[in-house]
Protein backbone atom coordinates (compact mmCIF):
# COMPACT_ATOMS: atom_id res chain seq x y z
CA UNK A 1 0.00 0.00 0.00
CA UNK A 2 2.57 2.60 -1.35
CA UNK A 3 1.80 6.24 -1.56
CA UNK A 4 3.60 9.21 -1.99
CA UNK A 5 2.56 12.90 -2.13
CA UNK A 6 4.93 15.60 -3.30
CA UNK A 7 5.03 19.06 -1.19
CA UNK A 8 2.27 17.47 1.40
CA UNK A 9 0.58 20.29 3.63
CA UNK A 10 1.65 23.00 1.14
CA UNK A 11 -0.36 24.84 -1.79
CA UNK A 12 1.54 22.91 -4.35
CA UNK A 13 0.41 18.94 -2.39
CA UNK A 14 0.10 16.67 -5.49
CA UNK A 15 -0.85 13.33 -5.12
CA UNK A 16 1.77 10.88 -7.22
CA UNK A 17 0.79 7.31 -5.67
CA UNK A 18 -2.19 6.36 -4.02
CA UNK A 19 -2.01 2.58 -2.31
CA UNK A 20 -0.02 1.05 -5.17
CA UNK A 21 0.90 -2.67 -4.38
CA UNK A 22 3.16 -4.74 -6.34
CA UNK A 23 5.57 -7.54 -6.49
CA UNK A 24 8.20 -8.35 -8.41
CA UNK A 25 9.48 -12.02 -8.37
CA UNK A 26 12.59 -13.00 -9.37
CA UNK A 27 12.96 -13.23 -13.12
CA UNK A 28 10.36 -11.65 -14.12
CA UNK A 29 9.97 -8.75 -16.53
CA UNK A 30 7.24 -5.95 -15.15
CA UNK A 31 6.43 -3.42 -17.76
CA UNK A 32 4.79 -0.14 -16.08
CA UNK A 33 2.06 1.90 -18.54
CA UNK A 34 0.65 5.16 -18.02
CA UNK A 35 0.72 8.52 -19.77
CA UNK A 36 3.06 11.04 -18.66
CA UNK A 37 2.74 12.53 -14.92
CA UNK A 38 0.90 8.83 -13.87
CA UNK A 39 3.50 8.22 -11.86
CA UNK A 40 5.55 5.50 -13.09
CA UNK A 41 9.10 7.17 -12.51
CA UNK A 42 8.22 7.98 -9.21
CA UNK A 43 7.50 4.57 -8.26
CA UNK A 44 10.45 3.26 -9.68
CA UNK A 45 12.57 5.54 -7.29
CA UNK A 46 10.72 3.98 -4.20
CA UNK A 47 12.51 0.26 -5.27
CA UNK A 48 15.58 1.23 -3.99
CA UNK A 49 15.63 4.20 -1.76
CA UNK A 50 15.67 7.37 -3.81
CA UNK A 51 12.59 8.34 -2.39
CA UNK A 52 10.33 7.13 0.51
CA UNK A 53 6.80 6.87 0.98
CA UNK A 54 4.42 9.01 2.41
CA UNK A 55 2.69 5.75 3.09
CA UNK A 56 2.81 2.05 3.36
CA UNK A 57 6.31 -0.05 3.04
CA UNK A 58 8.64 -1.16 0.31
CA UNK A 59 10.41 -4.68 1.01
CA UNK A 60 13.47 -5.89 -0.68
CA UNK A 61 13.31 -9.97 0.37
CA UNK A 62 11.01 -9.81 2.77
CA UNK A 63 12.86 -6.65 4.57
CA UNK A 64 11.30 -3.48 4.56
CA UNK A 65 13.99 -0.97 3.21
CA UNK A 66 12.77 1.48 5.97
CA UNK A 67 13.57 -0.23 8.62
CA UNK A 68 15.87 0.72 11.35
CA UNK A 69 19.34 -0.64 10.47
CA UNK A 70 18.79 -1.17 7.44
CA UNK A 71 21.21 -0.43 4.67
CA UNK A 72 21.08 1.43 1.90
CA UNK A 73 23.93 1.33 0.70
CA UNK A 74 23.76 -2.68 0.17
CA UNK A 75 20.10 -2.20 -1.38
CA UNK A 76 21.48 -0.17 -3.81
CA UNK A 77 24.37 -3.00 -5.05
CA UNK A 78 21.56 -5.43 -5.37
CA UNK A 79 18.82 -3.06 -7.23
CA UNK A 80 19.79 -0.45 -9.93
CA UNK A 81 18.02 2.10 -11.90
CA UNK A 82 18.72 3.81 -15.89
CA UNK A 83 16.52 5.89 -17.14
CA UNK A 84 16.11 6.25 -20.56
CA UNK A 85 16.45 10.34 -20.35
CA UNK A 86 19.08 11.26 -17.64
CA UNK A 87 19.06 14.98 -18.61
CA UNK A 88 15.55 14.64 -17.11
CA UNK A 89 15.73 12.49 -14.62
CA UNK A 90 18.64 13.61 -12.01
CA UNK A 91 18.21 12.36 -8.71
CA UNK A 92 21.03 14.54 -7.07
CA UNK A 93 21.71 18.19 -6.33
CA UNK A 94 23.77 17.78 -9.73
CA UNK A 95 25.21 15.68 -12.61
CA UNK A 96 28.98 15.12 -10.77
CA UNK A 97 27.08 13.71 -7.75
CA UNK A 98 25.17 11.51 -9.90
CA UNK A 99 27.97 10.69 -11.79
CA UNK A 100 29.22 9.43 -8.59
CA UNK A 101 26.31 6.92 -7.63
CA UNK A 102 27.46 3.83 -9.38
CA UNK A 103 31.44 3.99 -7.89
CA UNK A 104 30.68 5.06 -4.85
CA UNK A 105 28.56 2.12 -4.36
CA UNK A 106 30.91 -0.18 -6.56
CA UNK A 107 33.72 0.16 -4.29
CA UNK A 108 36.39 0.51 -6.69
CA UNK A 109 39.97 1.23 -5.67
CA UNK A 110 42.23 3.13 -7.02
CA UNK A 111 43.93 0.73 -9.53
CA UNK A 112 40.41 -0.78 -10.53
CA UNK A 113 39.56 2.63 -11.13
CA UNK A 114 42.81 3.63 -13.19
CA UNK A 115 42.67 0.05 -15.34
CA UNK A 116 39.08 0.75 -16.53
CA UNK A 117 39.96 4.15 -18.00
CA UNK A 118 42.37 2.62 -19.85
CA UNK A 119 39.77 -0.40 -20.41
CA UNK A 120 37.39 1.88 -21.94
CA UNK A 121 40.44 3.50 -24.51
CA UNK A 122 41.10 -0.49 -25.44
CA UNK A 123 37.47 -0.78 -26.47
CA UNK A 124 37.28 2.95 -28.12
CA UNK A 125 40.56 1.97 -30.17
CA UNK A 126 38.68 -1.52 -31.23
CA UNK A 127 35.66 0.11 -32.43
CA UNK A 128 36.96 2.69 -34.44
CA UNK A 129 39.85 0.49 -36.30
CA UNK A 130 37.60 -2.79 -36.46
CA UNK A 131 34.36 -1.72 -37.40
CA UNK A 132 34.81 2.15 -38.51
CA UNK A 133 38.25 0.92 -40.42
CA UNK A 134 39.65 4.25 -38.92
CA UNK A 135 43.22 3.87 -37.26
CA UNK A 136 43.94 5.56 -33.73
CA UNK A 137 46.71 6.59 -32.02
CA UNK A 138 46.38 5.89 -28.21
CA UNK A 139 47.66 7.96 -25.71
CA UNK A 140 47.46 9.94 -22.72
CA UNK A 141 46.85 13.83 -22.72
CA UNK A 142 49.01 16.65 -21.40
CA UNK A 143 48.08 18.49 -18.24
CA UNK A 144 46.56 21.54 -19.85
CA UNK A 145 44.60 19.26 -22.69
CA UNK A 146 43.16 16.92 -19.92
CA UNK A 147 40.01 16.89 -18.42
CA UNK A 148 39.39 19.16 -15.85
CA UNK A 149 39.79 18.11 -12.34
CA UNK A 150 40.78 14.63 -13.80
CA UNK A 151 44.53 12.58 -12.86
CA UNK A 152 44.39 11.45 -16.09
CA UNK A 153 42.78 11.72 -19.93
CA UNK A 154 43.67 8.66 -22.02
CA UNK A 155 42.24 9.57 -25.55
CA UNK A 156 42.33 7.82 -29.25
CA UNK A 157 43.35 10.44 -32.02
CA UNK A 158 42.42 9.69 -35.38
CA UNK A 159 43.68 11.87 -38.82
CA UNK A 160 41.22 12.82 -41.23
CA UNK A 161 42.32 13.36 -44.92
CA UNK A 162 43.10 17.37 -44.75
CA UNK A 163 46.08 16.10 -41.98
CA UNK A 164 44.16 17.48 -39.30
CA UNK A 165 43.69 15.29 -36.26
CA UNK A 166 40.08 14.41 -34.77
CA UNK A 167 40.12 13.65 -30.76
CA UNK A 168 37.68 10.49 -31.41
CA UNK A 169 37.20 9.40 -27.61
CA UNK A 170 38.55 10.05 -24.48
CA UNK A 171 38.82 8.30 -21.11
CA UNK A 172 39.12 9.74 -17.55
CA UNK A 173 40.55 8.59 -14.56
CA UNK A 174 39.27 11.19 -12.02
CA UNK A 175 41.06 9.69 -8.72
CA UNK A 176 39.48 10.78 -6.07
CA UNK A 177 38.85 14.44 -6.47
CA UNK A 178 34.94 14.40 -7.12
CA UNK A 179 34.40 11.82 -4.40
CA UNK A 180 36.77 14.32 -1.76
CA UNK A 181 34.53 17.44 -3.47
CA UNK A 182 31.19 15.91 -3.21
CA UNK A 183 31.98 14.00 -0.45
CA UNK A 184 31.36 10.19 -2.17
CA UNK A 185 32.82 7.64 0.35
CA UNK A 186 32.83 3.76 0.49
CA UNK A 187 33.81 1.09 2.73
CA UNK A 188 36.76 -0.69 1.17
CA UNK A 189 37.53 -4.27 0.89
CA UNK A 190 39.12 -3.92 4.84
CA UNK A 191 35.64 -2.29 5.67
CA UNK A 192 37.07 1.56 6.26
CA UNK A 193 35.61 4.51 4.89
CA UNK A 194 37.18 5.75 1.67
CA UNK A 195 36.84 8.64 -0.73
CA UNK A 196 35.36 6.85 -4.29
CA UNK A 197 37.72 6.16 -6.95
CA UNK A 198 36.30 7.72 -10.28
CA UNK A 199 36.42 7.03 -13.88
CA UNK A 200 34.48 8.74 -16.65
CA UNK A 201 34.22 7.87 -20.28
CA UNK A 202 32.12 8.57 -23.51
CA UNK A 203 32.20 8.85 -26.90
CA UNK A 204 29.70 10.79 -29.15
CA UNK A 205 28.43 11.71 -32.67
CA UNK A 206 31.57 13.00 -33.51
CA UNK A 207 32.63 9.22 -34.47
CA UNK A 208 30.16 9.84 -37.70
CA UNK A 209 32.18 12.80 -38.54
CA UNK A 210 35.28 10.78 -38.33
CA UNK A 211 33.69 7.94 -40.46
CA UNK A 212 32.97 10.71 -42.99
CA UNK A 213 36.09 12.63 -43.05
CA UNK A 214 38.55 9.31 -43.30
CA UNK A 215 36.98 7.51 -45.84
CA UNK A 216 34.83 9.63 -48.25
CA UNK A 217 35.12 11.05 -51.79
CA UNK A 218 34.08 13.32 -54.34
CA UNK A 219 30.89 10.58 -55.17
CA UNK A 220 29.87 10.39 -51.57
CA UNK A 221 30.32 8.78 -48.09
CA UNK A 222 32.14 5.21 -48.57
CA UNK A 223 30.60 3.36 -45.57
CA UNK A 224 32.67 0.03 -44.43
CA UNK A 225 30.75 -2.86 -44.40
CA UNK A 226 31.05 -3.47 -40.82
CA UNK A 227 29.37 -0.47 -39.99
CA UNK A 228 27.13 -0.38 -43.47
CA UNK A 229 22.92 -0.84 -42.65
CA UNK A 230 22.90 -2.04 -46.51
CA UNK A 231 25.88 -3.81 -47.58
CA UNK A 232 24.58 -5.10 -50.84
CA UNK A 233 22.07 -3.06 -53.45
CA UNK A 234 21.02 -5.24 -56.37
CA UNK A 235 19.69 -3.42 -59.67
CA UNK A 236 17.95 -5.10 -61.97
CA UNK A 237 17.84 -3.64 -66.34
CA UNK A 238 14.66 -4.41 -67.77
CA UNK A 239 13.20 -3.89 -71.13
CA UNK A 240 9.82 -6.10 -70.75
CA UNK A 241 7.48 -7.78 -67.67
CA UNK A 242 8.67 -11.03 -68.44
CA UNK A 243 12.33 -10.05 -68.28
CA UNK A 244 11.72 -8.61 -64.21
CA UNK A 245 9.74 -11.64 -63.51
CA UNK A 246 12.92 -13.69 -64.02
CA UNK A 247 15.20 -11.10 -63.02
CA UNK A 248 13.21 -10.56 -59.88
CA UNK A 249 13.18 -14.66 -59.27
CA UNK A 250 16.99 -14.62 -59.43
CA UNK A 251 17.47 -12.02 -57.21
CA UNK A 252 15.51 -13.15 -54.65
CA UNK A 253 17.38 -16.52 -54.99
CA UNK A 254 20.34 -14.36 -53.80
CA UNK A 255 19.09 -12.02 -51.93
CA UNK A 256 17.52 -15.26 -49.24
CA UNK A 257 21.89 -16.41 -49.55
CA UNK A 258 23.38 -13.63 -48.50
CA UNK A 259 20.65 -12.77 -45.75
CA UNK A 260 21.21 -16.13 -44.50
CA UNK A 261 25.20 -15.57 -44.40
CA UNK A 262 24.73 -12.56 -42.38
CA UNK A 263 24.76 -9.95 -45.08
CA UNK A 264 22.27 -7.25 -45.68
CA UNK A 265 20.63 -6.51 -48.80
CA UNK A 266 18.50 -4.46 -50.69
CA UNK A 267 16.84 -5.79 -54.18
CA UNK A 268 15.78 -2.51 -55.71
CA UNK A 269 13.41 -2.83 -59.00
CA UNK A 270 11.59 0.29 -58.85
CA UNK A 271 10.47 1.61 -61.99
CA UNK A 272 10.50 5.09 -61.13
CA UNK A 273 14.16 5.56 -61.48
CA UNK A 274 16.13 4.99 -64.21
CA UNK A 275 19.25 2.82 -63.51
CA UNK A 276 21.72 5.35 -63.72
CA UNK A 277 19.71 7.56 -61.23
CA UNK A 278 20.24 4.81 -58.96
CA UNK A 279 23.70 4.17 -59.35
CA UNK A 280 24.70 7.42 -58.44
CA UNK A 281 22.00 6.89 -55.34
CA UNK A 282 24.01 4.27 -54.13
CA UNK A 283 27.42 5.62 -54.82
CA UNK A 284 26.57 8.62 -52.59
CA UNK A 285 24.89 6.69 -49.75
CA UNK A 286 28.07 4.58 -49.79
CA UNK A 287 26.31 1.39 -49.98
CA UNK A 288 30.22 -1.00 -50.42
CA UNK A 289 28.73 -3.50 -53.11
CA UNK A 290 26.92 -2.40 -56.15
CA UNK A 291 25.53 -5.73 -58.23
CA UNK A 292 23.55 -5.09 -61.64
CA UNK A 293 22.21 -7.76 -63.54
CA UNK A 294 20.47 -7.02 -66.61
CA UNK A 295 18.25 -10.17 -69.07
CA UNK A 296 21.31 -10.69 -71.16
CA UNK A 297 23.61 -11.21 -68.05
CA UNK A 298 20.86 -13.98 -66.76
CA UNK A 299 21.67 -15.70 -69.91
CA UNK A 300 25.14 -15.71 -69.53
CA UNK A 301 24.65 -16.68 -65.71
CA UNK A 302 26.79 -13.07 -64.87
CA UNK A 303 26.43 -10.15 -63.17
CA UNK A 304 28.59 -7.08 -62.66
CA UNK A 305 29.60 -5.97 -59.31
CA UNK A 306 30.77 -2.89 -58.31
CA UNK A 307 33.24 -1.66 -54.96
CA UNK A 308 32.39 1.45 -53.27
CA UNK A 309 35.72 1.73 -52.13
CA UNK A 310 37.75 1.90 -55.31
CA UNK A 311 34.43 2.23 -57.91
CA UNK A 312 36.10 -0.60 -59.71
CA UNK A 313 33.93 -2.58 -61.66
CA UNK A 314 33.96 -6.48 -62.37
CA UNK A 315 31.63 -9.39 -64.28
CA UNK A 316 32.02 -12.68 -62.58
CA UNK A 317 29.67 -15.75 -62.67
CA UNK A 318 26.60 -16.00 -60.60
CA UNK A 319 27.46 -19.12 -59.57
CA UNK A 320 28.22 -18.64 -55.98
CA UNK A 321 27.74 -15.00 -56.33
CA UNK A 322 27.05 -14.97 -52.36
CA UNK A 323 30.33 -16.26 -51.35
CA UNK A 324 31.97 -14.28 -53.43
CA UNK A 325 30.34 -10.60 -52.21
CA UNK A 326 31.01 -12.37 -49.02
CA UNK A 327 34.57 -12.17 -49.53
CA UNK A 328 34.60 -9.48 -51.18
CA UNK A 329 33.09 -7.08 -48.17
CA UNK A 330 35.88 -8.43 -46.35
CA UNK A 331 38.32 -7.38 -48.88
CA UNK A 332 36.84 -3.77 -48.65
CA UNK A 333 36.81 -3.51 -45.00
CA UNK A 334 40.66 -4.48 -45.02
CA UNK A 335 41.37 -2.29 -47.98
CA UNK A 336 39.45 0.67 -46.46
CA UNK A 337 41.24 0.63 -43.34
CA UNK A 338 44.68 0.29 -45.36
CA UNK A 339 44.01 3.14 -47.15
CA UNK A 340 43.16 5.00 -43.92
CA UNK A 341 46.23 3.54 -42.09
CA UNK A 342 48.95 4.24 -45.17
CA UNK A 343 47.68 8.16 -45.28
CA UNK A 344 48.24 8.81 -41.60
CA UNK A 345 51.64 6.40 -41.38
CA UNK A 346 52.53 8.88 -44.54
CA UNK A 347 52.15 11.87 -42.63
CA UNK A 348 53.72 11.49 -39.26
CA UNK A 349 56.58 13.00 -39.17
CA UNK A 350 59.65 13.22 -36.45
CA UNK A 351 60.91 16.77 -36.17
CA UNK A 352 63.39 18.16 -34.20
CA UNK A 353 63.64 21.78 -35.72
CA UNK A 354 61.24 24.72 -34.29
CA UNK A 355 61.68 26.57 -37.93
CA UNK A 356 60.92 23.50 -40.00
CA UNK A 357 57.97 22.33 -38.03
CA UNK A 358 56.01 25.63 -38.14
CA UNK A 359 56.57 25.47 -41.79
CA UNK A 360 55.34 21.93 -42.24
CA UNK A 361 52.28 21.72 -40.09
CA UNK A 362 50.47 24.54 -42.45
CA UNK A 363 50.43 21.30 -44.93
CA UNK A 364 48.83 19.19 -41.67
CA UNK A 365 49.90 16.08 -40.34
CA UNK A 366 51.37 14.38 -37.34
CA UNK A 367 54.72 15.39 -35.68
CA UNK A 368 56.36 13.77 -32.99
CA UNK A 369 58.22 15.93 -31.71
CA UNK A 370 60.24 16.46 -28.10
CA UNK A 371 58.33 18.00 -25.73
CA UNK A 372 59.88 19.58 -21.66
CA UNK A 373 56.86 19.09 -20.41
CA UNK A 374 55.88 22.88 -19.60
CA UNK A 375 52.77 24.44 -20.08
CA UNK A 376 54.67 27.75 -21.31
CA UNK A 377 56.04 25.57 -24.42
CA UNK A 378 52.74 24.21 -24.93
CA UNK A 379 51.35 27.39 -24.72
CA UNK A 380 54.03 29.23 -27.16
CA UNK A 381 53.34 26.26 -30.28
CA UNK A 382 49.65 26.72 -29.98
CA UNK A 383 50.14 30.80 -30.11
CA UNK A 384 52.59 30.52 -32.96
CA UNK A 385 51.07 27.59 -35.14
CA UNK A 386 47.51 26.61 -33.78
CA UNK A 387 48.51 23.01 -32.96
CA UNK A 388 48.35 21.52 -29.82
CA UNK A 389 49.50 18.72 -28.05
CA UNK A 390 47.44 15.53 -29.05
CA UNK A 391 48.56 13.30 -26.54
CA UNK A 392 51.57 11.43 -25.39
CA UNK A 393 51.56 8.27 -27.82
CA UNK A 394 51.51 5.06 -26.06
CA UNK A 395 53.07 3.15 -29.02
CA UNK A 396 55.89 5.19 -29.57
CA UNK A 397 59.30 3.81 -27.95
CA UNK A 398 60.22 6.69 -26.05
CA UNK A 399 63.97 8.70 -25.73
CA UNK A 400 65.17 11.21 -24.21
CA UNK A 401 65.99 14.09 -26.17
CA UNK A 402 65.91 17.80 -26.70
CA UNK A 403 62.97 20.14 -26.68
CA UNK A 404 62.38 21.71 -29.99
CA UNK A 405 61.24 25.25 -28.83
CA UNK A 406 63.25 26.18 -25.39
CA UNK A 407 66.03 23.85 -25.83
CA UNK A 408 65.36 22.35 -22.51
CA UNK A 409 65.88 18.50 -21.88
CA UNK A 410 62.78 15.90 -22.86
CA UNK A 411 61.82 12.81 -21.06
CA UNK A 412 59.58 12.03 -24.64
CA UNK A 413 58.00 12.68 -27.81
CA UNK A 414 54.60 14.30 -28.03
CA UNK A 415 52.10 13.78 -30.43
CA UNK A 416 51.06 17.56 -32.28
CA UNK A 417 49.15 18.32 -34.68
CA UNK A 418 46.01 20.97 -35.76
CA UNK A 419 42.84 19.16 -35.13
CA UNK A 420 38.95 19.77 -35.14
Amino acid sequence: NVSFTYSPNTAYEIHALKNINLEIREGEFIGLIGHTGSGKSTLVQHFNGLMKATGGAIYYNDENIYGEGYSMKKLRSKVGLVFQYPEHQLFEVDVLTDVCFGPKNQGCSKEEAEERARQMLKVYADFAENYMAVPVVQGVKSETERFAGALDTYTIEAMMQDGKALQSGTSHFLGQNFGKAFDVQFLNKENKPEYAWATSWGVSTRLMGALIMTHSDDNGLVLPPALAPIQVVIVPIWKTDEQLAQLNEKADEICKNLKAMGVSVKYDNADNKRPGFKFADYELKGIPVRVVIGARDLENGTVEIMRRDTLEKETVSIEGIEAYIKNLLDDIQANIYKKALDYRNSHIYECDNYEEFKEKIKDGGFFLCHWDGTAETEAKIKEETQATIRCVPFDVEQTPGVDMVSGKPSKCRVLIAKAY
